[in-house]
């Protein structure tokens, strides 16, 4: 496929994932960070992340000022600026101090410490909580929404073709996802998961 074909159809992909996830000012956040890095990438350019995230930002006001005053908006690029500053920072120390963790471990500590120590002031202006499960939560449950992004994707392929398989896959698709969310509402349910202030 040229170029231009696999721009229109990696642009049509991200445009759909984003209808089918509800279009919440996070999902379009996400959604525009893709398709900026798409469109560099297919121009030949390569795709600055800090100027991605602040684009995204812009052109999301510009679209939408009110989205300023959303809590969704707000903790998205807050989260998302911390993976990039504030977690390899949290990746640099882990490593220095314990040398013979394995560096996929080191890698998952930094990117849920980071994004929720960074978060936890504003989510406390927000919601007037603090969560002290927040952390286990975004080990437990991070790896596998990337599994579930990537797989929900190849299972609207699936479902086009002959016979069950389509519908299966997406079933356990399905399994999973209800799998995570009553282990969320567990983690939520404990004593003290959230304190408040």
């Amino acid at each position: 496929l040229s170029p231009g074909i696999q721009f229109a159809l990696c642009s049509i992909a991200n445009l759909l994932f984003v209808l089918l996830t509800g279009a919440d000012p996070s999902i379009v956040r996400a959604g525009l960070m893709a398709q900026i890095s798409l469109f560099a990438v297919w121009s030949g350019r390569s795709a600055n992340v800090v100027l991605t995230l602040a684009l995204t930002w812009l052109v999301m006001l510009l679209y939408q000022p009110l989205y300023l005053f959303q809590a969704g908006f707000q903790l998205s690029f807050v989260a998302t600026a911390a993976l990039l500053w504030v977690a390899p920072v949290f990746r640099n120390e882990i490593q220095k101090r314990f040398p013979r963790l394995p560096e996929w471990i080191a890698d998952a500590l930094a990117l849920a410490i980071g994004p929720t120590i960074t978060t936890l002031p504003l989510g406390m202006v927000l919601f007037n909580a603090a969560s002290t499960v927040s952390i286990i939560s975004n080990l437990t449950i991070a790896p596998l929404i990337e599994v579930l992004v990537l797989a929900g994707a190849a299972g609207l392929g699936l479902i086009w073709l002959p016979g069950p398989l389509g519908g299966l896959f997406l079933k356990g698709l399905y399994a999973l996802m209800a799998l995570m969310h009553h282990w969320l509402v567990w983690l939520a349910a404990l004593p003290l998961a959230y304190i408040y202030v």
